[in-house]
């Protein structure tokens, strides 16, 4: 009996990680896949300096059957500066490593991640203070941020993506015309919501 009991356990613990799995393949097909988001960003060191402006990335992903995928790709985008009238250009490279959450939803799975990427930012100023004429601001830096976001099947290769990202962005020092200024690295906090497609090539 306590035998029988114990077969019977097993086959629904096991039933129920191929069903978790299938969830997540569902929305998500094991191989290879791309995607692209768009969405708003903040990047500031001060909260009372804080400004928002927007960004568009792209990436190239894979996904393996337990859920877990990892993307490599590349963003551009723009946010503004306290008291200041330009807006600073940003790109970037990155790469992430994701998990995907099945909880028995067939359509919608969440998922929690991290990311690390190499991050430029200028900034050209058509008047420089005591009339110096026109400079551009250029600074460089590692980033780190974590992840929460969640896809949405739309088709069997076709899925939505949400997602919201926290993290820092340390700044070495700023460049000015190609002059390195001293003592002007800081460290930038961000914050970004975004959304956007993923197609899955499976297989």
């Amino acid at each position: 009996m306590n035998r029988g009991l114990a077969v019977v356990g097993l086959v629904a613990a096991s039933l129920t990680a191929v069903s978790a799995t299938a969830t997540a393949q569902n929305v998500a097909p094991p191989g290879f896949g791309v995607g692209i988001d768009a969405g708003v960003i903040t990047l500031s060191p001060e909260a009372d300096q804080r400004e928002w402006g927007g960004a568009v990335e792209g990436a190239v992903r894979y996904t393996w059957a337990s859920g877990f995928q990892v993307l490599a790709g590349g963003t551009y985008g723009f946010a503004g500066v306290k008291d200041i009238s330009e807006n600073r250009t940003l790109w970037g490279l990155f790469a992430d490593g994701r998990l995907l959450l099945s909880m028995g939803a067939q359509s919608v799975v969440p998922w929690v991640g991290g990311r690390v990427g190499y991050v430029s930012q200028s900034l050209n100023v058509e008047e420089l203070p005591n009339n110096q004429g026109r400079g551009e601001f250029r600074g460089t830096g590692w980033s780190a941020s974590g992840l929460v976001g969640m896809l949405a099947r739309l088709s069997d290769q076709l899925a939505f993506e949400a997602y919201l990202a926290f993290g820092v962005a340390p700044f070495g020092d700023v460049e000015l015309n190609g002059e390195k200024l001293p003592d002007t690295s800081n460290t930038d906090f961000t914050a970004s919501l975004k959304i956007g497609l993923v197609y899955s090539f499976g297989g």
